[in-house]
């Protein structure tokens, strides 16, 4: 029995019908669809196509690709097909459509293709005339494994499985790990720069602990291109450490404070600064000697201190102490918000778990 495909212009207005392969050997502009099946975990579901298939048998593509039939509604007809090739049942949502050609083989693909994303935890139940096997596969080892071998994938999966990655929908929908996220936000920013550098950097010296000490306060409310000039400004009148904060501070406060100006709230961080020296000299006379006290009474000793909270002791914590604290900014509230990492933001305590 031969099967008829709907013809469409560049609009995806109906121009017709034709026969599948007649429309394919002619290179015909037709409607299509396209689904992809995310897991809980964010990886997609893959299938290798039937040897036996017209085309591309036996190449990996997305879970699975049809053509809707004419008179037939394109929601009914994408959940048919899900479920006659893989067995599965699960809510779908357009994205996009977009239009690609390609030639494969002796054939032509010329279509306008509907995207759906969908999603699904459990085991596949392909139909063995239309899918060899299937696997889920992680966004960047699939990435990865297309850029080494692009001849095992179908030549419309390479050209829109990207589009699928990048879109706000999956990435709010179906969040990435952790680990998963870290390794790509590595693999596209590489090691630490600029301000990171000195803060991210092990082992420091103890004149580094106590600049990113004094960074962390005068960070607050500030952008870090205005910090590194107040920096400089207390490094030239070398008074950038502890001891050098609380003498300059006793020797001409209004002085200090015109010191650290570039970083704005000037006057209030020039006073945190002689608070947090004066506390540290006192009671630990080092910044280094800091490191030998216990993380929990630390982080107290530090929130005690006016002009400290959460996110400037944590700062203090991990980056000039070293110690294993997670610090929760305006960066990392938008960063699990975007990629829908936890439901709960509603305090820093919850992000910490």
């Amino acid at each position: 029995m031969k099967t008829e495909i709907i013809l469409v212009d560049k609009n995806d207005e109906i121009m017709g019908k034709g026969e599948k392969l007649w429309v394919h050997q002619r290179g015909k502009l037709h409607r299509a669809f396209s689904i992809f099946i995310f897991n809980s975990a964010g990886e997609m579901l893959l299938q290798q196509r039937a040897k036996s298939k017209y085309h591309s048998g036996g190449l990996w593509t997305n879970a699975c690709c049809s053509h809707p039939r004419m008179g037939r509604k394109l929601e009914n007809e994408i959940k048919k097909r899900l479920q006659e090739e893989m067995g599965i049942k699960c809510r779908l949502k357009e994205v996009f459509s977009f239009i690609y050609k390609a030639k494969v083989g002796d054939l032509i693909e010329y279509e306008f293709d509907h995207v759906f994303i969908g999603k699904f935890d459990g085991e596949p139940k392909i139909n063995k005339e239309e899918a060899e096997s299937w696997k889920w596969i992680s966004p960047e080892e699939l990435k990865e494994d297309v850029k080494k071998n692009p001849k095992k994938y179908t030549a419309w999966f390479k050209k829109v499985f990207k589009k699928v990655l990048e879109r706000e929908e999956i990435k709010k929908s179906f969040p990435l790990p952790l680990d998963k996220l870290y390794k790509e936000l590595y693999s596209k920013h590489g090691r630490p720069s600029g301000q990171w550098k000195l803060w991210c950097k092990r082992p420091k010296t103890a004149r580094e602990r106590e600049e990113v000490v004094i960074g962390s306060i005068l960070t607050q409310r500030a952008n870090w291109k205005n910090v590194e000039l107040a920096i400089a400004n207390l490094k030239k009148a070398r008074v950038c450490s502890m001891e050098g904060v609380f003498k300059a501070w006793v020797r001409d406060n209004n002085n200090f404070s015109n010191l650290v100006k570039p970083s704005g709230f000037y006057k209030q961080k020039a006073e945190y600064l002689f608070r947090l020296s004066k506390f540290i000299l006192k009671k630990y006379r080092s910044v280094e000697r800091m490191k030998k006290r216990g993380l929990i009474d630390l982080r107290e000793d530090l929130l005690s201190l006016k002009g400290i909270g959460p996110e400037t002791a944590d700062s203090i914590l991990l980056y000039a102490l070293d110690r294993p604290v997670f610090v929760i900014d305006e960066y990392t509230r938008r960063l699990v918000k975007d990629h829908s990492l936890f439901k709960e933001l509603s305090s820093n305590k919850n992000l910490k778990q």
